[in-house]
Order: C-alpha cells, then sequence, then structure tokens
C-alpha cells in the first residue's frame, strides 16, 4: 500500500490528470461522487497512467458535476517494478475479463490475447474496450497508477516467435506436459520478461518446439492439470514473488 493514498478514500481516473482545473460530469466519477458523498473540500487522488499521482482538492459540487483544484502530484512507489509482458491463449466466456482484472494488481504491463492451434474460441476484438475499462477499474482500486496495455492479436504462438518485438530468451512458456522441470527461476529480477500460456487443451508439440527453438524456456506449474485461468495467476505469483512485488 501506499502510505500517502492509504488516508484517501477517493481514487478517479482522468486523462486531464495533472491539469490545474479540472470538472467532472462523466458518469462514473459522478457515481463515485454520489456512493461517497463528496462535498466541498474533500481530497481526491486522479491518475491518467503516467505512473504519477495527483491530489486535488474538490472544489465545486453540483447535481451535474463537480470541480477540481490541483494540489500536489507524486510518482507512485506501487508501480517501480520492471515491465513483465503476459501471452495468453484466446479463452472462452468472461474468462478474459476476469484475467485482465487480476493480473492488473499483480503488475502486468502488457497483456496479450494471441491464437493457438487448440484455441475453442476465436479473437473478438470487439472486447478490447471492455477490457481496457476493466484494466482501469481495477487499477483504480488497487491504488496502481500505470494502466497495463490490452491487446487482441489475430496471430498464432508461432507467428509471435517471428515479431522483431519478441524477446524469446527473457521469456518463459509454461506447458504440462513437460515432465520434470527445474522450478521457474527469474535470473535477473530487475529485466523485463514475458510469460506465456496456452489454451485449455494445451500446447502442441509443434508449438512448444517452435518455442524451444527460438531459445524460449520451458517449465510447468507442478503435477496438477489447472484451468487456464488458474495457470496464469500462479505463474504471475510465481514470478513476481521473485521480483519483490510482495514485499
Amino acid at each position: 500500500m501506499n502510505p500517502m493514498l492509504d488516508k484517501i478514500q477517493t481514487r478517479l481516473y482522468t486523462l486531464f490528470a495533472g491539469e490545474p482545473y479540472i470538472d467532472l460530469n462523466d458518469g462514473d466519477s459522478l457515481a463515485v461522487k454520489q456512493s461517497l458523498r463528496l462535498k466541498n473540500g474533500d481530497v481526491v487522488a486522479c491518475f491518467n497512467g503516467d505512473g504519477n499521482e495527483y491530489l486535488y482538492s474538490i472544489d465545486q459540487t453540483s447535481k451535474t458535476g463537480f470541480s477540481l483544484q490541483f494540489q500536489k502530484s507524486f510518482p507512485n512507489p506501487a508501480d517501480a517494478i520492471p515491465a513483465i509482458t503476459v501471452y495468453i491463449a484466446f479463452t472462452k466466456g468472461k474468462t478474459k475479463d476476469r484475467i485482465v482484472k487480476e493480473l492488473t494488481p499483480l503488475g502486468a504491463t502488457k497483456i496479450v490475447f494471441y491464437s493457438a492451434q487448440r484455441c475453442v474460441s476465436h479473437p473478438d476484438v470487439k472486447s478490447i474496450e471492455r477490457l481496457r475499462k476493466i484494466a482501469i477499474e481495477s487499477c483504480r482500486q488497487c491504488q496502481r497508477s500505470t494502466i497495463p496495455q490490452v491487446e487482441i492479436l489475430e496471430k498464432t504462438l508461432i507467428q509471435l516467435f517471428q515479431d522483431h518485438n519478441f524477446l524469446p530468451a527473457s521469456a518463459t512458456l509454461f506447458w504440462e506436459e513437460a515432465g520434470e522441470t527445474p522450478p521457474l527461476q527469474i535470473s535477473d529480477p530487475s529485466q523485463p520478461i514475458s510469460l506465456i500460456f496456452g489454451p485449455e487443451g494445451g500446447f502442441t508439440r509443434e508449438e512448444v518446439d517452435d518455442a524451444i527453438k527460438k531459445g524460449v524456456t520451458i517449465r510447468t506449474l507442478g503435477k496438477r492439470i489447472l484451468r487456464s485461468e488458474l495457470a496464469v495467476l500462479v505463474g504471475m505469483i510465481l514470478a513476481q514473488s521473485q521480483r519483490n512485488l510482495f514485499r
């Protein structure tokens, strides 16, 4: 927790955080104002995704909105962690929503949904805005000031490996058929890493072999078969526990 934010009950997301004066009349902000019964003089924290917290005092309130006056800003120490990108095979139903919601407080900086050979669902690009809103709301609740980037790609795992932005040397792929493997070990916690998770049906041998050829590390999450949603959270916690996220 951030000591400077602990005494502030209200956090709001706005692209205008940092401006000397802000007028808020969007539905989400009004809902927060009404539920917490905010009044003139109350202090609220605002964030815009740049890693800083901006403190404002409520200057005026009305039935249609309220105005904020800037007080001070400071970097949010909760966001001072190395980048981690999480690649997740397409999931069905609302699983993507829950994954984004839970990965945000765990420190994911980028969440990428991709297509694997055994995926039973297909890319739903229309859901990207909903997922981004979920990430913002999760940031608001967990006192995080940077918003994870969420992407839905119509790419296979093999195509991802061919992407020049993908760094296989810093990536770990979790495969339930890997047998006895050493536990996940982050050699340099200060460097960016990537975690790769497969679909409910698991990776194919072809996908794993291609990953190995590219230099990706293969690990398991134990002897039990985990649902894809749970596997993502377990792998993320194992990685972040070695990067001092929980200290």
